[in-house]
């Protein structure tokens, strides 16, 4: 369990707008919940950013994520 905090706090660390979604998708199928919380509030402040040097990875990520990861990443967008 030690290990998966510090696997999960490096990774929150080296968040980047090419990183986020597949970290979030590996977050959430891990249960990873610090890594996954990172990713949303990345997401979330850095949207801007994200879509526009990503546009490819957000079709991807719709495309893979459970819905219910979909909502909550654009219901924290929209919330910002």
């Amino acid at each position: 369990n030690a290990l998966k905090v510090a696997c999960e706090r490096h990774l929150s660390q080296q968040l980047t707008a090419e990183s986020a979604f597949p970290l979030l998708l590996h977050a959430d199928l891990h249960s990873a919940a610090m890594l996954r919380e990172n990713c949303l509030r990345y997401l979330a402040f850095h949207s801007a950013e994200v879509m526009a040097s990503t546009a490819t990875a957000w079709r991807q990520f719709t495309t893979s994520a459970l819905p219910e990861l979909v909502c909550e990443v654009v219901s924290r967008v929209v919330a910002k």
